[in-house]
């Protein structure tokens, strides 16, 4: 699944634990490049592979997979992670709050 536009997506990493949140992703020119709600990263790619619900993307640092931020996600590994534990009642809530949180 390539990665879309104005979507929020969960971000997991064996190898690299400070990651959670990708704002704004994109693949593009070797490099996978997100902003995580506080500082925008970049990363050069390796390889990558599409997944149904995400993109698997390796680099010289670590492996990143990346999933579309739905209501049980955040529920399950966000909410008690972020700031203020903010409640949302669907997917298209969470999304929305994420589409317009300030860069």
């Amino acid at each position: 699944m390539p990665l879309l536009p104005d979507t929020a997506y969960f971000v997991e990493s064996s190898e690299d634990s400070s990651v959670m949140l990708a704002l704004d992703a994109k693949l593009h020119d070797g490099l996978l490049e997100w902003f995580d709600t506080s500082r925008d990263r970049a990363f050069e790619v390796k390889s990558f592979e599409d997944l149904p619900d995400g993109l698997r993307v390796v680099t010289e640092r670590a492996s990143y997979q990346l999933r579309r931020l739905t209501i049980e996600i955040y529920e399950a590994h966000v909410r008690d992670q972020v700031t203020g534990h903010r409640p949302f009642s669907s997917t298209e809530a969470v999304q929305e709050f994420y589409r317009h949180f300030p860069r």
